[in-house]
């Protein structure tokens, strides 16, 4: 004769009950979160990667990062983004050489003559001082999971000739499918040190402007 347990079952039957009432518990419990760990060894390209990702959820809605277009004075931005008319410039360190090479630079040394109306330095955590930031200039640190802001930029006068010679090449670069009535004259890039330039093709009703003609 087997002995009753819960509900009159017998031992086996109870057991089984109480196996299944303790994987759903197990079930329930929410297991904690894993941490992200700081990732080490941030080469140049992660930290442009990083720093495109921060500028998106700024609310930029245009960003271009390392495209090498004819600017006046030849600066080729890490990653630069727009919103509401105002410019973010990014430039991204991954060593203190670089970042003392890029001080030398003229439109480092002339500011105005620069990209961005707001310009920081992206850098690995701990390896810029705030004091070694230029004026105006701000610092924004990373461990490769958060990106926070250390010192904030400032306003300062930009080059907005050279903004738009880069967003002009950045359209370039779509190719004939964009939105209608904007026509393009693009690049189709035939390897990669060499494109072809096209233009496509718009037809227009002569007869609405016989008037004005």
């Amino acid at each position: 004769m087997s002995v009753k347990g819960i509900r009159g079952m017998s031992e086996d039957e109870d057991f089984f009950l109480l196996e299944g009432m303790n994987r759903s518990l197990e079930k329930k419990v929410k297991k904690p979160r894993r941490k992200k760990e700081p990732k080490q060894g941030l080469t140049h390209s992660n930290l442009v990667e990083l720093s495109r990702i921060w500028l998106g959820r700024q609310g930029n809605s245009v960003i271009i990062t390392e495209l090498n277009a004819a600017t006046y004075y030849g600066e080729t931005p890490d990653a630069i983004g727009w919103q509401y008319g105002h410019s973010t410039l990014i430039e991204c360190k991954a060593n203190l050489a670089d970042f003392r090479a890029d001080r030398r630079k003229p439109f480092r040394v002339y500011p105005e003559k620069g990209l961005g109306d707001f310009r920081y330095y992206f850098t690995l955590k701990g390896l810029l001082k705030v004091g070694d930031i230029p004026d105006k200039w701000g610092l924004i640190e990373t461990d490769g999971v958060k990106s926070r802001i250390v010192k904030k930029a400032e306003y300062q006068d930009s080059n907005k000739e050279s903004e738009a010679l880069l967003l002009l090449s950045a359209i370039k670069r779509m190719g004939p499918n964009v939105t209608e009535g904007i026509q393009v004259k693009f690049y189709k890039l035939a390897n990669k040190r060499s494109a072809t330039i096209s233009l496509e093709e718009v037809e227009e009703e002569i007869s609405d402007f016989k008037g004005i003609l």
